[in-house]
């Protein structure tokens, strides 16, 4: 709960991060808030309640913000093991000059595993999330991304703690959206 509540506050002080390239403080910040999703105990309906506006539209679908936490449910459920790391230098964030609007993209390496069906993807996207400031506090209102490379993986050895026990595919990149 204690880490929520930190994340919640850096949301709130995101506007006052903002800066035209990436800093070693931003970097760090939205690397614990992507770390709580990798964390089943922090990641909550109330947390997405607090971190996502009342509406959302996530990577492209109009939601609740329930329904963006019932997606993130069945993320954790299909893998119930994950690893995400900001990379460094590639958070840039932007906001509007009274603060109540901010922009932040930035590549995210992952790691996501499923021991039990013997699966795991890895790789980078970036990710770009639109922030608006809603009852006083910053919210998500928008996020989507685009994958940059990535490789499937299957575990070979039976304990999936051992890192020589998966083998993956060569990373590709995976094709671009269509706008």
């Amino acid at each position: 709960m204690l880490r929520t509540l930190a994340a919640t506050a850096f949301l709130s002080q995101a506007s006052a991060l903002a800066s035209a390239a990436s800093s070693p403080t931003a970097d760090a910040q939205w690397g614990h808030y992507f770390s709580l999703w990798a964390n089943d105990a922090t990641a909550s309906p109330q947390a997405v309640e607090r971190f996502y506006a009342s509406r959302v539209n996530y990577y492209g679908r109009e939601m609740t913000n329930a329904d963006v936490y019932r997606d993130k449910l069945y993320l954790m459920r299909l893998w119930p093991i994950r690893a995400y790391n900001v990379a460094p230098g590639t958070v840039v964030t932007s906001c509007s000059e009274d603060n109540s609007r901010c922009q932040v993209t930035l590549v995210l390496n992952f790691l996501s595993e499923n021991p039990a069906r013997g699966i795991g993807v890895q790789g980078e996207t970036t990710v770009s999330l639109a922030l608006v400031r809603e009852n006083g506090e910053m919210k998500i209102e928008r996020e989507n991304g685009v994958p940059l490379v990535r490789s499937s993986c299957r575990l070979t050895g039976p304990n999936w703690r051992v890192s020589s026990n998966w083998r993956c595919s060569a990373f590709h990149f995976p094709p671009l959206p269509i706008s």
